[in-house]
C-alpha cells in the first residue's frame, strides 16, 4: 500500500498504527489475525481503520459510523487503558475518540462502532471554553496526544494555539484545581499567545518561543512543514493532497523546492514537470504578542 505523508506511528499492543497525514486516514498493521474496528483483519496486511480509504478529507459529524467517517488531515494519535482509539482531527480543529466497546469516556455516551467528538469545534478553530467542558472548548490546529503516566487524562499540543491542554479525569491536576472531563491549558497561555518567558516559573504562565518557524505557520496541506517533491505522482494527486483551491491558501508562497515559484499561493501551486509533482510551501507571517 502507497501512503501520502505518514506522520506519526503508534504501536497498541502487538498492532502498529500509521497517521497517514496527506491521505487523511489511519492505517493499521495488526499483530495478529482479528477482528477489529469492524474489519476482518490478518496479521501483517495493512487496513484504514479511520478515514476514507480514497484519501478523500472532509468532516463528518460527531456520533457517525466509524465506515466512511472523514478525517482531514490527522496528525495525532494515541490509545487509553480501555483500547480506545484518539484522533488528533488536525483540520478539522477537534479530537476525536473511537470506542474499542460502549461506554461512557471523557463524559460523553459512546456505541462501539461510532467516532465521537470530545474536544474541539469541527472545523472552527479558537481558544475559548478552557477551564470549562471539554467538548464544548475550541482548539487550533491540535497534534499531539498523549495520556498522563499512569491515568487517562489526555493531553493535546494546541499547536495554533501555543499552548498544551489537558482533558482531567482525575489524574494530574499540576497546582490547579481541576473537575473531571473539562479541559484546561497547562503549558503556554490560555489566551494562545506566543512568547519565550517564563522559565523557571509556574507552567501555566509559561509561553511557548515565537521563534520564526511558529511565526511562519504552514497552511499548505494545514500540516506538511516542508516543501515535498512526490515521485511519479501526477498533478490530480497533488490537487487531492492539498485541494485544488485550498480555502486556507492566503500567503505568498516564500520557500519551494525547485523551478520558479508561482505568483501568488492559488490553485496552481501543484504543478507537475518530468513526471514528478512539487508541492509548494505557503506561509502566512503572524506576529508575536
Amino acid at each position: 500500500m502507497v501512503l501520502g505523508a505518514p506522520d506519526t506511528v503508534v504501536q497498541n499492543g502487538a498492532d502498529v498504527y500509521i497517521v497517514d497525514l496527506a491521505d487523511n486516514r489511519i492505517e493499521e498493521i495488526p499483530g495478529t489475525s482479528k477482528t477489529q474496528w469492524g474489519r476482518s483483519m490478518t496479521a501483517g496486511d495493512m487496513y484504514t481503520v479511520a478515514g476514507s480509504t480514497s484519501g478523500q478529507q472532509g468532516i463528518s459529524n460527531g456520533g457517525s459510523a466509524l465506515s466512511g467517517f472523514l478525517l482531514y488531515a490527522p496528525a495525532g494519535l494515541a490509545f487509553d487503558s480501555s483500547g480506545n482509539m484518539v484522533i488528533s482531527d488536525s483540520g478539522n480543529d477537534r479530537i476525536l475518540v473511537v470506542p474499542a466497546a460502549s461506554g461512557t469516556y471523557f463524559g460523553v455516551s459512546m456505541t462501539a462502532g461510532n467516532v465521537y467528538k470530545i474536544a474541539g469545534q469541527g472545523g472552527s478553530p479558537g481558544h475559548s471554553g478552557d477551564g470549562g467542558s471539554a467538548v464544548l472548548a475550541f482548539l487550533n490546529d491540535p497534534q499531539g496526544l498523549d495520556f498522563g503516566h499512569s491515568t487517562n487524562d489526555l493531553y493535546i499540543a494546541d499547536v495554533g494555539n501555543n499552548r498544551v491542554q489537558e482533558i482531567y479525569e482525575g489524574g494530574q491536576s499540576w497546582g490547579q484545581s481541576m473537575t473531571g472531563n473539562d479541559i484546561y491549558t497547562v503549558a503556554g497561555s490560555s489566551s494562545g499567545s506566543p512568547g519565550d518567558s517564563g522559565d523557571g516559573a509556574a507552567v501555566r504562565t509559561t509561553r511557548t518561543p515565537c521563534t520564526r518557524r511558529a511565526r511562519q505557520r504552514t497552511l499548505a496541506a494545514r500540516k506538511n512543514d516542508e516543501a515535498r517533491e512526490l515521485a511519479g505522482d501526477t498533478l490530480a494527486r497533488c490537487r487531492r493532497v492539498l485541494g485544488p483551491d485550498h480555502p486556507d491558501i492566503v500567503a505568498v508562497v516564500t520557500s519551494w523546492q525547485g523551478g520558479s515559484a508561482p505568483p501568488a499561493c492559488t490553485g496552481q501551486y501543484a504543478q507537475p514537470e518530468a513526471g514528478r509533482c512539487r508541492i509548494w510551501r505557503c506561509r502566512i507571517i503572524a506576529s508575536c504578542a
